[in-house]
């Protein structure tokens, strides 16, 4: 298999409230998601570029609040159905209910298969898959997890998986800070105005054990934007939460914050 091709934008932002942003108007979104068996539970419904999300509950029903009173892409995802897409646009601040029908898809008979483990030959994965049996200090998705889920968006996929990992939007552009930076109970976090705030605590990024970000903005420059790197392109993914546990060799002058370490496809 050919060695992909990992998109990182170097545009990022913080998603800050501000005392002027908090005063915004603000729209919500509710409603029901069915099929045609019923009401479709554990749905997942999103909203395009904001980093919001519901999943529905037993009675198929979500809500999303405090979304911008916008032009909205809405998509709503569920394993056994094809993937929904539609546009939501508020003309003020509102709350607008919508009723999404899914489409299931065929279900195939199970099927139990036999397969080897994955064996590389490209150094910079055997080197990966050796820190993620030994399992020390890290956190790691694997790439029969990262097949498992594409299509559905890296931050995503590490939200959870990943403690301490948290992604911050602004204009619609994704980055990975360490949680723990600022107050965590929605004081902003850094000035939005000012990417290179001491508050700021920014993740180093590394592609392919190349430093793409070292954690600390240089003038002119954004954080790596994260939403915009496509999992089918991956092989495996880490995160260190704490600079005792980053391996020597991806250790940066400001890796305090944690380090994102992704390495694209290969064998």
């Amino acid at each position: 298999m050919g060695r992909g091709v990992v998109v990182v934008s170097t545009l990022a932002v913080l998603v800050v409230t501000s005392p002027a942003r908090a005063q915004q108007p603000s729209c919500a979104l509710s409603g029901t998601v069915v099929s045609e068996g019923g009401f479709v539970s554990g749905a997942e419904v999103s909203v395009g570029r904001f980093d919001k999300a519901s999943l529905t509950d037993s009675a198929g029903r979500f809500r999303l609040a405090y979304l911008p009173c916008d032009r909205l892409a809405i998509q709503v995802r569920k394993i056994g159905f094809t993937v929904l897409r539609d546009t939501v646009i508020f003309g003020g601040p509102a709350e607008i209910s919508r009723t999404f029908t899914m489409i299931s898809v065929a279900q195939l008979d199970t099927v139990r298969t036999k397969a080897d483990e994955i064996q590389y030959q490209v150094p910079r994965l055997q080197d990966f898959e050796a820190r993620r049996k030994k399992n020390v200090g890290g956190y790691f998705i694997g790439e029969a997890d990262l097949r498992k889920l594409e299509g559905v968006s890296l931050p995503s996929i590490m939200r959870g998986r990943f403690p301490g990992l948290q992604f911050t939007s602004y204009r619609s552009i994704e980055a990975a800070r360490a949680g723990r930076s600022g107050s965590m109970n929605g004081d902003p976090p850094i000035n939005p105005d000012d990417f290179r705030s001491p508050r700021g605590c920014w993740v180093a990024v590394f592609v392919d054990g190349i430093l793409l970000f070292d954690g600390l903005p240089k003038k002119g420059e954004l954080p790596p934007d994260i939403g915009q790197v496509m999992t089918l392109n991956l092989s495996g993914v880490e995160y260190y939460s704490g600079a005792s546990a980053i391996p020597l060799q991806f250790k940066t002058t400001h890796s305090n914050c944690g380090t994102l370490l992704l390495w694209t496809r290969g064998r």
